[in-house]
């Protein structure tokens, strides 16, 4: 690869065997390391982005307690925006947006995303890339890109993690908190919505019983 093409590689902080790794990784997905990276940085604004929407808190109020990095990772001395909106071909506010949320996680953003892509390409995780380019005959690589990019989430110091089902941000969700916490230690609790919306939006092993929700444990 050229000295362009190996930009990304300056600007976190990763072992040669990890960024060998992933450029096997982007090989087999028929991309760039800067593209996949790309798409998880945007991801990683995306989740904070839709915690907010749906009246919950950022990053900052998640973080898992016993998260203390060493100073080494958390500087931002050498972090520059310009320079991640040239290698990474995000822009200048996803640039600024993504510094503020590694502070938010006591890293910096090279921290960040050196965290996520160890988890990409840990040697026992699902992304090497044989598996990859076995995914590649039944899913698309925007498909394969998306399922990568929410692996990678699972490396953030975080006490949650994006699921396969989020209830739509537009949509006020009928329940407090203290009504869900209730129905996950196995109360029966009235649904205020209607039917329809709890049929179609509330996913997992739930029935309805005389308009209250119960969720099913096994």
């Amino acid at each position: 690869m050229s000295e362009g093409e190996n930009s990304w590689i300056g600007l976190l902080e990763i072992s040669p065997e990890q960024a060998e790794q992933f450029q096997r990784l982007a090989a087999a997905l028929e991309t760039t390391p800067s593209a996949i990276l790309a798409h998880i940085l945007r991801r990683i604004l995306h989740f904070e982005r839709d915690l907010k929407n749906h009246g919950l808190p950022g990053f900052r109020d998640w973080l898992i307690p016993d998260h203390d990095p060493p100073s080494e990772h958390r500087t931002t001395a050498g972090f520059s925006a310009d320079a991640w909106v040239e290698v990474f071909g995000i822009s200048l506010e996803e640039a600024r947006m993504f510094a503020r949320l590694a502070f938010e996680l006591k890293l910096s953003p090279a921290a960040v995303i050196a965290r996520v892509m160890a988890a990409t390409v840990q040697q026992d995780g699902p992304f090497g890339g044989v598996r990859v380019t076995a995914m590649r005959e039944w899913m698309t690589a925007p498909e394969i890109l998306h399922r990568i990019a929410k692996f990678a989430l699972r490396a953030l110091p975080l006490r949650l993690r994006p699921s396969h089902f989020m209830w739509p941000a537009d949509k006020a969700f009928p329940w407090s908190a203290d009504d869900c916490m209730a129905a996950v230690i196995g109360y029966e609790v009235k649904w205020p919505g209607d039917f329809g919306e709890f049929s179609d939006l509330l996913r997992g092993k739930w029935e309805m019983s005389g308009g209250y929700a119960i969720l099913h444990q096994t």
